[in-house]
Order: C-alpha cells, then sequence, then structure tokens
C-alpha cells in the first residue's frame, strides 16, 4: 500500500533531532514526489494483473496467454477467458484445433513437435535419423501436417489448354492457410510456431 505524504514525514521526524520540527513543510515538499511515485507504481502493478487491467492493458495482458480481444468484447468477457488460457495454448489444446480443421480431408493426424525431441541425434557429423525431428529454435515448436490433395474451382479460361503436363483445376492453400491462421492465434506470445509438411 502505497504511503502518504504525512505517513512518510512521521518516518522522517524518527530519526531528525526534535528542533526539525519547524521544517515539516520542507520535508513534506521534499516526501510528496516519493509519494506520488509510490501511489503511481502501485497503479501500474494492478494494470498489469487480471483484476486490475483494463481496455488496452487488458487486451496486452490476454496476447501474453494468447488470447486476442473479439471485436466489441468488453472488460469482463476477456477476464472469463483469461481464467482458463490452458485450453487455448497447451500443446493438446492446439493439436486437437489442427486435428479438427485436418478432419474433413484425412484421417491422418498431425504432430506436434517441441524443440528437442529426444528421438534426434546429433552428433559431430550432423546426422539426423530419417524419423528424427528438430525444431528451429528454443520457445518454438513445429506441427506437421499430411499433404493434402485439395481442389478447388475447375476451370478454363483463354489462358489454359490441356497438354501431358497440364491439369483442370488449382491447388487450393485455404485448409493450410486456415491452420497456419489458427496456430498463430492461439500460440502463446513470444512463441514460434512452424508449420511442416509431410
Amino acid at each position: 500500500m502505497a504511503r502518504d505524504v504525512d505517513t512518510l514525514v512521521a518516518q522522517i521526524r524518527r530519526w531528525l533531532p526534535p528542533g526539525f520540527v519547524a521544517m515539516e513543510p520542507v520535508l513534506a515538499g521534499m516526501v510528496a514526489p516519493l509519494a506520488l511515485m509510490e501511489a503511481q507504481g502501485e497503479e501500474f502493478a494492478d494494470s498489469v494483473t487480471l483484476e486490475g487491467a483494463e481496455g488496452p492493458w487488458l487486451s496486452l495482458l490476454a496476447r501474453g496467454y494468447g488470447i486476442r480481444r473479439q471485436d466489441l468484447e468488453d472488460d469482463p468477457a476477456v477476464r472469463t477467458r483469461l481464467r482458463s488460457p490452458e485450453d487455448q495454448i497447451t500443446g493438446p489444446a492446439i493439436l486437437a484445433r489442427v486435428n479438427a480443421l485436418l478432419e474433413p480431408y484425412t484421417a491422418e493426424e498431425a504432430i506436434l513437435v517441441e524443440w528437442w525431441e529426444t528421438g534426434a541425434y546429433l552428433d559431430y557429423s550432423y546426422y539426423l535419423g530419417l524419423d528424427s525431428r528438430l525444431s528451429v529454435s528454443w520457445h518454438s515448436f513445429l506441427v506437421v501436417i499430411p499433404d493434402l490433395a485439395e481442389w478447388e474451382g475447375a476451370y478454363l479460361d483463354h489462358g489454359m489448354y490441356l497438354d501431358l503436363h497440364s491439369y483442370l483445376g488449382r491447388p487450393s492453400p485455404s485448409v493450410r492457410q486456415h491452420i497456419a491462421e489458427e496456430i498463430h492465434r492461439i500460440r502463446a506470445a513470444g512463441v514460434r510456431a512452424w508449420l511442416a509438411i509431410t
């Protein structure tokens, strides 16, 4: 709890001879900035807590947990979601979201690889086995998804023709893009994520 000017002056008087009583107004002027600093420091500390943060401070705190404020979402709603962030930023939660997006296209599930996986072996010859995976850096993870043979909208226009090397339609990056956006949305702030395709 921040101390007020009177409390600080009383603390200083304990260490001064009685003759300095006449200097109390000067002492009060000297400790007023300290009292103000303590009050503002306490206010700042409250603004970075779950219950004390408001507006942009609460949005910034939520971003640290991988939660983004939705359009027109008020502070109590953000606080409610912040009280249980584990459902959004853990490995199993991220895999569950990715696999839900993959489910309509394949039965094969994604794999989440932390920075170091025990199956990988790196020695002086820098050898990595075919079944080993190494993520890019600390505070990062790798999500490996199966290759999807997805197509959208077959069409012909004046710039297309058919021969032995041509096909109708075009590859659609939509599912991979949705997966990447979802991972980016729910990962914790400061943690890098990489999407790999087998």
